[in-house]
């Protein structure tokens, strides 16, 4: 694919709404983005229309390469490891310390990859009394009280993490040949990003 972006891989382990519409913008300015999806089931939005192929699942996806890996299988875990080892970014949205607990990890991908741009999406962030909480586009934005601000909208599509996820790893890439730091990015849909 053409664009900004390309030569640039993606790994996506990432469901639902931010991390996906990020690698998706990602997709479309040219990366080659390769999904990660839980077997049998794939990405819950999958599940919203016919054929396990809905409309919100494909304005998310489009331009995605997919691979189903159970993660908590061993042999799936060195798929995806091989997969990182070879990427430029990975975006991932599980609970904080779960990527932790199967060895994917920030701390166990750089030691394969250490260009890696390694970015943690969470609801609340890694640490505090919220990190193990699930947090999803609306959960933040109720929890914010953003749609009572905008009472003229019938529906609120907030979409700021994602395109903040973009901006940080446009600017980890950088000059991608001479990036020799490691990166992690690790933005909370309620919170400030920040950057290891």
């Amino acid at each position: 694919m053409n664009g900004e972006l390309a030569g640039i891989r993606v790994v996506e382990a990432a469901s639902y709404v931010t991390g996906p519409f990020a690698s998706q913008l990602l997709a479309d300015m040219g990366a080659e983005v390769v999904k990660i999806e839980e077997p049998k089931r794939g990405d819950p939005f999958r599940g919203w229309g016919e054929r396990n192929y809905a409309a919100t699942f494909c304005s998310l996806n489009r331009n995605k390469k997919s691979i189903t890996l159970d993660l908590r299988i061993d042999a799936a875990r060195d798929i995806a490891r091989r997969l990182a080892s070879e990427a430029d970014v990975l975006i991932q949205n599980f609970r904080p310390g779960v990527m932790e607990k199967r060895g994917l990890g920030y701390n166990d991908i750089k030691k394969l990859n250490s260009k890696i741009v390694y970015c943690s999406i969470s609801g609340f962030g890694p640490t505090g009394p919220y990190r193990d909480m699930p947090g999803y586009d609306t959960v933040g934005q109720a929890r914010s009280g953003f749609p009572q601000r905008v009472e003229s909208a019938s529906y609120i599509d907030v979409e700021l993490p994602g395109e903040i996820i973009v901006g940080s790893v446009f600017q980890q890439l950088g000059d991608h040949d001479a990036r020799i730091i490691h990166q992690h990015i690790d933005p909370a849909i309620m919170g400030d990003g920040s950057v290891e």
